[in-house]
């Protein structure tokens, strides 16, 4: 009887690995060259991404279309006032709530920074706003989050 003197586990060699590894690398690289090359005859490669700015616009269009199918408002700070020496007043900007929808909207609450001492000087509420109509908010302290309820639930804005 002949005596076998293999070990019970044989491993791969260090050739094959090598092989095996330049294959997985060539498939990679082929793949590559492949959809470049895909790319290149649809001329999606030649189309560069979009700008930044093309990027605002587009997110602002898409947003204002969001707004003319609901009942939607847009918050904006407006005109940041210097302090003024006399009479002693400190600066300020104004925060105007503006309804874009189609439908009435009607303003049940505003809250500046989770803080509802931020709220100097508002209009009484609740205040129904149509179509174009705003509402302006002296704020106490510079809004960088607002939150206003409505009838039709919360809107958040931020800056």
């Amino acid at each position: 009887m002949a005596m076998d003197f293999r070990p019970p586990h044989s491993s791969p060699s260090g050739t094959g690995l090598a092989l095996a590894a330049a294959a997985t690398v060539g498939l990679i690289l082929g793949l590559a060259a492949a959809s470049n090359r895909l790319l290149d005859d649809l001329g999606i490669a030649d189309s560069p991404g979009l700008s930044i700015d093309q990027r605002k616009e587009k997110a602002h269009r898409n947003h204002a279309s969001w707004f003319q199918r609901s009942a939607a408002l847009l918050a904006v700070k407006k005109d940041r006032f210097p302090p003024q020496e006399y009479p002693p007043m400190p600066a300020f900007s104004t925060l105007e709530i503006k309804s874009l929808g189609d439908q009435d909207v009607t303003v049940m609450d505003v809250v500046i920074n989770n803080k509802r001492e931020c709220i100097g000087v508002i209009a009484s509420l609740p205040k129904k706003l149509g179509t174009g109509d705003a509402i302006t908010v002296l704020p106490q302290c510079d809004p960088v989050k607002v939150v206003v309820s409505t009838d039709h639930g919360e809107q958040l804005f931020t800056w």
